[in-house]
């Protein structure tokens, strides 16, 4: 996986982005599947950090308490780990990429009970 990985960063994703490249690119295999799903992933994920930092202050805002908004935050951020449990160990599911956007939806229904 790491060569794949090495090979695709540093030789076929600079050929592909070029505008005038004569070569289009087929990108096949298990191995560049995982390491462009764990791609999409990490940016997702880092999209759900910025995603918690607007709820926090939209929360802030509307309270007036720091303490309040930051509480409510925290609580819908707990309900991760406790639905990860049930998910993963009680109900034998696997995790896959799809489920790691769910928490894009608790967010939402997080912000809205709070």
């Amino acid at each position: 996986l790491e060569h794949t990985q090495r090979l695709t960063k540093e030789l076929l994703w600079p050929l592909a982005r070029e505008k005038d490249s004569p070569i289009d690119f087929a990108f096949l295999g298990d191995d560049v599947w995982r390491y462009e799903l764990s791609v999409y992933i990490q940016s997702d994920a880092m999209k759900t950090v910025g995603s918690f930092l607007l709820l926090l202050a939209y929360f802030w805002f509307h309270t007036g308490s720091p303490a309040l908004a930051l509480g409510g935050v925290v609580n819908i951020y707990l309900s991760f780990p406790l639905a990860y449990f049930v998910y993963r160990t009680l109900l034998g599911f696997r995790i896959n990429g799809l489920t790691t956007m769910a928490m894009f939806v608790v967010l939402g229904i997080g912000a809205d009970d709070v």
